[in-house]
């Protein structure tokens, strides 16, 4: 087959309406015909191809089908794909929004986002398994099947809760910052320590006096190192006492060194409680003023008592024998005093 350009002494009459026609001249047949030039028709050309790039002059393509690409699409400015807009914010950052401002659904056997280089896990879902969330490469939260697990330190804000969706605001006068609401064992808290040592669990309740963490400024002479209040609904709040259990400085701390009393106050009635009985740093069970803990306090000495006592005549006193009395000391006995 001949193009026309190379054809001597052919002369072509009639007229085409149509753009980008060519005169091709048949050498099997010795016919000239009038034929579409090849690029020309995009729609019956099954392989049409570009020389350059493709100017839309502002205009659209439309359609349905498919555009398969293999290579690499690049975008300069938005691309919008009916509900999809992909735009960049600046700052090489890429933004994917709905255009209708509606939800965004990622559908496969399991999602893994990954860092720029592929190598730091961000986060991965697998659907029926755990979803696990990492920072800089390492796994802190992980769903299971019962629940969640959390490696390190869970930092809240505001108020904890466990067991209900709405915090109590009266405790106290306040809103604790953490929680346990629910009725029966739902409601109860439990530390349990399992290990082969001959250590138990325990609760801390720590005083400082300075208000950044990890550094430390001294406590004073009769400030509560803890309390544990114990308190009843009134009908109004939980804000009325019916008993507490505190521990108080007495004396001077330093270094190693926290003198205290524990302090036991009960309510008889009234909108408050009152401290009825101690038991001082001394070992001494102190009943709280004319009380006396309803008979005579009771006073523990060591075997060496080496300063001097008094046991009143309204007093007993116990003490373990052998007693040794210092050299200087006096024991005035007006009451009974009884070695065992």
């Amino acid at each position: 087959m001949s193009r026309a350009g190379d054809l001597r002494n052919v002369t072509a009459t009639g007229t085409s309406s149509e753009d980008n026609y060519v005169l091709t001249y048949d050498d099997a047949t010795k016919k000239v015909s009038l034929e579409v030039a090849q690029g020309g028709d995009v729609v019956n050309d099954t392989t049409p191809q570009l020389g350059g790039n493709l100017d839309l002059n502002s205009n659209d393509i439309t359609g349905t089908g498919n555009i398969d690409i293999t290579g690499t699409i690049d975008v300069s400015g938005d691309a919008q794909f009916k509900l999809l807009k992909i735009s960049n914010p600046g700052g090489n950052q890429m933004v994917i929004n709905n255009v209708y401002s509606s939800g965004i659904q990622i559908r496969g056997n399991w999602v893994r986002i990954q860092d720029a280089t592929g190598t730091s896990d961000m986060i991965i879902g697998k659907p029926g398994y755990e979803v696990e969330l990492y920072y800089n490469g390492s796994q802190k939260l992980e769903t299971t099947n019962t629940g969640v697990t959390v490696t390190g330190t869970l930092t809240a804000s505001g108020t904890g809760v466990i067991g209900s969706s709405t915090a109590d605001t009266t405790i106290s006068g306040g809103t604790p910052a953490l929680q346990v609401i629910g009725s029966g064992f739902n409601s109860y808290l439990a530390a349990v320590r399992r290990d082969t040592s001959q250590y138990a669990s325990g609760i801390a309740l720590v005083k400082s006096r300075n208000t950044s963490v990890g550094s430390y400024t001294i406590v004073q002479d009769n400030d509560q190192l803890g309390s544990i209040l114990f308190i009843g609904d009134d009908g109004t709040d939980l804000d009325t006492y019916g008993a507490t259990i505190s521990a108080r400085v007495n004396g001077t701390p330093g270094a190693n060194n926290m003198p205290a009393d524990i302090e036991f106050a009960t309510n008889s009635g009234t909108s408050s409680p009152t401290l009825n009985m101690k038991l001082t740093k001394d070992g001494v069970l102190e009943g709280a003023s004319d009380a006396e803990i309803k008979t005579s306090p009771i006073r523990i000495h060591s075997n060496t008592i080496s300063t001097n006592t008094t046991v009143a005549s309204n007093e007993n006193a116990v003490s373990g024998g052998p007693v040794t009395i210092a050299s200087g000391v006096t024991v005035t006995v007006s009451g009974d005093w009884t070695v065992v």
